[in-house]
C-alpha cells in the first residue's frame, strides 16, 4: 500500500507577509487621519456659520463707533474743564 499524504497548506513568504502587514497597517492609519480631518472640517464649517449668524452689520458697527466717539469727546472736554 502506497498512500501519498500532501499536506494542504499554504506557504507564505516572510516577505509577502511583512509587505500585507504594512499595507493594512498604513490603510487603517490613513483612515484614522482622514477620519480626524473630515472632524475637524465640520466643526470649523459649524463654527463659521455660527460667526455669521452673530456677525453685526457694518452700519450697526459705525452708529456704535459714533456713540463711543461721541462719548469719548465729552469725556475730554469735561477733563479739561476741571
Amino acid at each position: 500500500m502506497v498512500s501519498i499524504n500532501k499536506n494542504k497548506m499554504i506557504e507564505i513568504p516572510q516577505y509577502l507577509l511583512s509587505g500585507i502587514v504594512t499595507v493594512v497597517t498604513a490603510a487603517f492609519i490613513a483612515w484614522g487621519t482622514v477620519s480626524i480631518i473630515e472632524t475637524k472640517v465640520c466643526r470649523n464649517e459649524e463654527d463659521i456659520e455660527r460667526l455669521r449668524v452673530e456677525k453685526v452689520s457694518r452700519d450697526e458697527f459705525n452708529i456704535i463707533l459714533n456713540r463711543f466717539d461721541e462719548i469719548e469727546k465729552k469725556i475730554d472736554e469735561i477733563n479739561k474743564s476741571k
